[in-house]
């Protein structure tokens, strides 16, 4: 198996390769800082974001079509991390992951509509 990149651009992208560099594109577009200086640290959470959420045709999210579990990545404050600083990052994370969740559900909503109309 040889690795390729596509880009959006790219005229050998199939279809599902095209929408997802569109998603990414648009979770970039949203949540990117003005001056578009953060994307590579937002990167990893979109995409991890991308592939937990749950597709519209088959019900379940990418990774647990491929794992068969769901993947959980909620760390809880209450065991008592090492500093304040930590357990401020967690809840920050937390509260972000689920924002993205509601974003992609959301859009997921909208795009149903308008294909269906």
């Amino acid at each position: 198996m040889k690795l390729h990149f596509t880009s959006r651009y790219h005229s050998e992208a199939d279809r599902r390769t095209k929408q997802a560099n569109q998603t990414l594109e648009q979770y970039l577009q949203m949540y990117c800082s003005y001056q578009q200086d953060n994307w590579d640290m937002l990167l990893p959470l979109m995409e991890f974001t991308y592939n937990n959420a749950p597709n519209t045709s088959t019900g379940v999210s990418s990774f647990f079509a491929n794992k068969r579990y769901h993947l959980n990545i909620t760390v809880h404050p209450e065991y008592h991390l090492a500093s304040q600083k930590a357990c401020s990052y967690v809840t920050n994370l937390d509260e972000v992951h689920q924002f993205l969740h509601d974003e992609i559900k959301a859009a997921q909503d909208a795009h149903k509509t308008s294909a269906d109309t």
